[in-house]
């Protein structure tokens, strides 16, 4: 998994949608 796909991971884990 890349960077973002990692931010993804924990802006959805907590609720945001970036």
């Amino acid at each position: 998994a890349y960077a973002s796909e990692v931010c993804r991971a924990e802006y959805q884990a907590l609720g945001l949608s970036v």
